[in-house]
């Protein structure tokens, strides 16, 4: 096995047998958005690969497909690639979801 640092840690592997050769599929086991390997790539719907998984990132950061702040793994929450109840559209910056947005009152509310 050969290791690499990278984004998230220091044991991405670079070569390895073990790529795609789990029992199931990444979705089945919530690590669509995660990976291994030292391209960072997501893991997406392919047979999973056996070893330490770290987010998917890019440029440094957690991959966040529509830029709106949300890397992708906070918003598909179970980590199937799909868009599910509770969750966020990862390619619509303009889905809020369960989003809360806090107000201040004005100084003097019209309070009966």
């Amino acid at each position: 096995m050969t290791y690499t640092n990278k984004t998230f840690g220091k044991f991405y592997q670079t070569i390895t047998n073990l790529a795609n050769v789990g029992s199931t599929s990444a979705t089945n086991v919530g690590l669509y958005h995660f990976t291994l390997q030292s391209s960072e790539a997501k893991e997406t719907n392919s047979v999973v690969d056996i070893g330490f998984h770290y987010v998917a990132a890019s440029s440094g950061a957690p991959v966040d497909t529509d830029s709106d702040g949300a890397p992708d793994y906070l918003e598909d929450l179970n980590g199937n690639g799909t868009l599910d109840s509770g969750e966020t559209k990862l390619n619509d910056a303009a889905d809020l979801g369960f989003r809360v947005f806090i107000t201040q009152p004005p100084a003097y509310p019209n309070i009966p």
